[in-house]
């Protein structure tokens, strides 16, 4: 699963979903839509601002999209376009983490915690869960009540080689067996540990989480470098302009990391939040 959450830019109403309510009453007072007993900022006039814009039937579905968007329309038979997706509060931060969890304030699990739960991992190099420029708040990619392995593994596209994709991905030493004598030594601990403490769920986590970060050192660098991507798939992405380069990167990697199956390995879920 690629999963893009691109907060901001034009609103449904001018992209995908034009209300002719709205286009009727432009430049009017219109009522305002929410619950008057919270606070409102900025709402007190809400005039009706109508698509700037004209709409059209794109492809033999009909689908209605916006002429801002021409090259999306040409392959509008190819699309799902959902326009039933609503939240139950107006505010953007809780509307946010209602999207990615169905709660406003309370940790819960998030989207790619669910599919990593259910549907596991084949690939036992990688995390069941990545996620690309995460936002500042960790409960959209948290685990919450679920095991702390289905958590996400926060990942920075690397923008040159001083740049790490995974924080502590790299061993100092540069030496893999002398790391692994050291954290079987570790590991070794923990699990005696675990045993005197009769399955604590905390620990083997922890002990799950070392042995797949040693796996990664082996196994992300090399699907984290796209300097290998030819120039047509990096013009194709963006990569490059100075507007579309980080977005493009992080669609790059994702795309990357789940066909990593192609080399013998393979990603279930990839979350990529722009």
């Amino acid at each position: 699963v690629i999963f893009l959450f691109m907060p901001g830019g034009p609103s449904q109403q001018d992209l995908f979903d034009p209300k002719d309510y709205i286009r009727r009453m432009h430049g009017q007072k219109i009522s305002v839509p929410v619950n008057q007993n919270l606070l409102q900022v900025g709402t007190e006039k809400y005039l009706a601002l109508a698509p700037s814009v004209p709409f059209r039937p794109r492809g033999r579905s009909g689908m209605i999209i916006s002429d801002l968007l021409p090259h999306l329309a040409g392959v509008a038979d190819d699309l799902c376009l959902l326009r039933a997706m609503n939240a139950d509060n107006n505010q953007h931060a809780p509307a946010s983490l209602q999207f990615h969890t169905g709660a406003q304030a309370e940790v819960r699990p998030s989207m790619g915690a669910w599919i990593s739960y259910g549907l596991g991992t084949e690939n036992q190099n990688l995390p069941g869960f990545i996620t690309i420029h995460p936002g500042s708040d960790v409960r959209t990619y948290g685990s919450g009540f679920l095991p702390a392995a289905h958590q996400a593994t926060k990942l920075t596209v690397p923008l040159n080689e001083s740049t790490a994709p995974v924080d502590f991905l790299k061993d100092p030493s540069g030496n893999p067996t002398l790391q692994r004598h050291r954290l079987d030594l570790v590991q070794g601990m923990n699990r005696r540990l675990v045993s005197q403490l009769h399955a604590d769920a905390g620990m083997q986590g922890m002990i799950e989480s070392m042995e797949l970060a040693f796996r990664m050192q082996t196994t992300t660098p090399e699907l984290v470098d796209i300097s290998r991507e030819s120039e047509a798939t990096r013009k194709l992405y963006g990569i490059g302009n100075k507007d579309t380069d980080r977005n493009g990167r992080a669609c790059l990697l994702a795309r990357k990391l789940s066909e990593a199956d192609r080399k013998s390995t393979r990603l279930n879920s990839s979350h990529v939040a722009l």
